[in-house]
């Protein structure tokens, strides 16, 4: 039987407290973010943020792993808030 809320149910069972203590699936969660020039900065329009944040609120992961072909100085940039214009 189809169920609308499956979604829900699936996560809330992923999501749960030891499963991964259980040898369940990992409770893990995992985004690719490709960008057109890697030295570019790193700069998430509203829906990327909103997709990150939806995955920690609803489905609360032990981890949220981004993949990302991002050079390590424009990944420097963005853990400390700078930009490539050397604007915080």
């Amino acid at each position: 039987m189809f169920n609308r809320r499956y979604g829900k149910v699936m996560a809330a069972w992923v999501a749960s407290p030891g499963a991964s203590d259980r040898g369940q699936i990992p409770n893990l969660v995992h985004f690719v973010y490709v960008l057109e020039k890697p030295t570019q900065d790193l700069r998430f329009r509203f829906q990327e943020y909103l997709s990150l944040y939806a995955a920690m609120h609803y489905w609360g992961p032990d981890k949220i792993y981004l993949h990302t072909n991002a050079h390590p100085d424009a990944l420097a940039r963005a853990a400390s808030g700078a930009s490539e214009n050397g604007a915080a």
